[in-house]
Order: C-alpha cells, then structure tokens, then sequence
C-alpha cells in the first residue's frame, strides 16, 4: 500500500468524514454509543485491495474504522462486529465501501442505488 503524501492527505480527510458522520450517528464528545445497528457509509464506491491466498482478514462493517475498508477496533462502542474472512485467491479484489452489499465483504454495485 502507498504511504506516500497524498495517501496520507486521503486517508486524512476520509477519517474527518467518517467522525463526522459518526457524530451525526449519535456519537457524543466522548465518542461513546451503544445501540449503533446500522452501517455509516464510508463511501460510494468499492475500496481496491491487494490480497494474499489464505491470509485473514477483517473488514469493517460498521463503517467507523480509520483504515477502511479494514477493522481497527473502532466498532467496540456500537452492536455491529467486523466480517473476518480469508482471501481464497491473490489479487486485486473490490471490497465494499457502502456497506451494504448482499455479498460481504465483496462490492456487488449496491452503492449505485443508495
């Protein structure tokens, strides 16, 4: 993954992005929650990813994590879990970025009616 200025840019304003629509979840000062079911949206589109054949990985599914499309543990103050899984093949694959896609955690387009 590159870590170069830009990236960090990026990574920067999706983190802005996501705290905001956090707080807008319901999420006080302290960012404490309890009863968060639903998904934030962290974006209208797939997230593309290298992934290596037998590696684990755990996608976020409640949308709060700084390292989309990944888990960072964010989701220990809501009722949503991340999806672990293992990557069957190498590759570049489409992860989903609006969460709610019917095959998790691969992009199935869902994000083009939302």
């Amino acid at each position: 993954m590159n870590v170069g200025p830009r990236h960090t840019l990026e990574r920067n304003l999706a983190y802005g992005y996501i705290r905001r629509r956090a707080t807008r979840a319901g999420f006080g000062d302290a960012g404490a929650m309890t009863n968060m079911s639903e998904a934030i949206i962290t974006q209208k589109a797939p997230y593309e990813v290298d992934l290596k054949a037998g590696k684990k990985y755990a996608w976020c599914r409640c949308g709060l994590s700084s390292r989309q499309p990944f888990c960072d543990g964010a989701h220990s103050t809501t009722d949503i879990e991340p999806l672990v899984f293992t990557a069957k093949e190498a590759g570049t694959q489409w992860l989903c970025g609006c969460k709610h896609t019917a095959g998790q955690p691969f992009c199935d387009g869902t994000h083009g009616r939302l």
